[in-house]
């Protein structure tokens, strides 16, 4: 829900509230009963109550879904790296960090919130190195893209994901063999995200 349609819900929502409570004081003022009067009287103090909880719930509402702290990041790698089977790589130059949310030392994005997430990286392979990236979410494969060993080739693979809070998101090498050489040349080997739209 859009922070305008939110805006519109909490005014009819007000308005409907100040109706109800004029309707009551109206009443007050032409019962003569003193036991309708009384009666009137707990009614208004309940619906004085309930308004008062609606105002709470929705300023609530329009917090939770208006203020939405952006979430991105971008990082690479500044030298040729060596890894193994299975090694997460760790992209140590931190070019953009919105909430803090990619760690440099490990080399791993954890979500902030539950929503949906644009994740990417690039990879630039040595000569005689061909190289096999994957994206994993909490150990289990979402991409993955191989460069191949003739010339400094290069790959991507993106993907849009909806991630948990707290899920985790790392590159690493995944073929069979010992060790390989990832280049760092201009920067070409980068791991970045960013958060498309909260859910809630």
């Amino acid at each position: 829900m859009g922070g305008s349609t939110t805006t519109v819900l909490y005014q009819i929502l007000v308005l409907e509230c100040f109706c109800i409570l004029v309707s009551v004081q109206l009443n007050l003022t032409h019962t003569s009963s003193s036991d309708d009067i009384r009666s009137l009287h707990q009614e208004l103090n309940t619906l004085r109550r309930d308004y008062n909880n609606v105002l709470s719930d929705l300023a609530n509402i329009r917090k939770s879904l208006d203020v939405i702290q952006p979430v991105a990041f971008t990082a690479c790698l500044t030298k040729d790296t060596s890894i193994g089977i299975l090694q997460t790589i760790i992209y140590d130059h931190v070019i953009t960090n919105v909430g803090n949310t990619y760690d440099p030392r490990h080399g791993i994005f954890r979500a902030p919130v539950k929503g949906l997430y644009h994740m990417s990286l690039t990879s630039i392979s040595l000569v005689d190195n061909a190289i096999f990236v994957e994206m994993v979410k909490d150990g289990q494969r979402l991409i993955h893209s191989y460069s191949g060993s003739r010339d400094y080739h290069s790959s991507s693979a993106s993907v849009n994901v909806v991630l948990e809070a707290g899920s985790d998101i790392w590159c690493r090498h995944y073929r069979d063999s010992n060790a390989v050489i990832i280049n760092a040349q201009d920067s070409g080997t980068c791991f970045s995200g960013f958060l498309l739209n909260r859910i809630v």
